[in-house]
């Protein structure tokens, strides 16, 4: 996969990153350069090289990918579990990333079951289906078809263009709400991971503070609040507790 993407990957730094169109050439053969490093088994050098690609704006689900399995194979489960999850983002239906992804957690210490019930779950799934512009443009698309469908019902009072008008607009106002829900979420939530090998959790934002556990490398948690070097985090399970803000990642 690491090879075939090359070239799809230098006519997409080419759209997303014009402003880097005198360095082109080179962003290309840094990429390629980070795949020849990884094929050759020197993840480190392979890490340096995607990383260059980020330091220089490219935001691209394939190089935040290759980065999380240069880092799963360097042993760093904390920026691997990190940089799948920046790629699922941006590729939220890709299997290749899902796989990876769903490999590295097992490797996790801290296993914490969700205590999100079945509908919020079924609304999380949903909500990680798509981006936002995704659920913008299908919300867009099935107002245009509301849209056509009400003008058209206007003239021909038949029922099963009815039928079809009341299936858009149902389909529009649920699209709505999950778009509105969506945008909400990924502009208010702030998702991390922990990256490194092991994290103590606090009552409060200093080590005097009770500690109520500790977390290890590749724990994924939501950050709620922040005070001088600390962050307050909620773990899955509802649990929630101060950590050091050098010892995690946000997404």
């Amino acid at each position: 996969m690491l090879k075939n993407i090359s070239q799809i990957l230098a006519l997409v730094l080419l759209l997303i990153c014009p402003n880097l169109l005198y360095s082109q050439e080179n962003s290309t053969e840094l990429f390629q350069k980070g795949n020849r490093y990884y094929d050759s088994s020197n993840f480190k050098s392979a890490i340096q090289a995607y990383q260059q690609l980020l330091n220089r704006g490219i935001k691209d689900a394939t190089v935040y990918y290759n980065l999380g399995n240069a880092y799963f194979r360097d042993k760093q489960l904390g920026k691997a579990i990190l940089y799948y999850r920046k790629a699922q983002r941006l590729s939220p239906r890709d299997s290749d990333i899902a796989t990876n992804l769903s490999y590295s957690r097992l490797f996790v210490l801290d296993k914490i079951k969700s205590s999100s019930n079945f509908s919020s779950a079924f609304i999380d799934k949903t909500l990680n289906w798509g981006t936002v512009n995704e659920f913008t443009f299908l919300t867009f698309l099935f107002y245009l078809g509301s849209a056509s469908l009400g003008i058209v019902t206007f003239f021909k009072r038949e029922k099963i263009i009815k039928r079809g008008l009341a299936v858009f607009l149902a389909f529009f106002l649920v699209l709505i709400l999950f778009a509105t829900i969506k945008i909400s979420r990924d502009s208010q939530w702030q998702e991390a991971v922990v990256t490194s090998s092991a994290v103590e959790v606090y009552s409060g934002p200093a080590k005097e503070f009770t500690l109520q556990f500790t977390g290890h490398e590749g724990l994924e948690l939501k950050i709620e609040q922040e005070k001088d070097d600390w962050y307050l985090a909620a773990l899955p399970n509802g649990a929630k507790g101060w950590l050091p803000k050098a010892s995690v990642e946000k997404i």
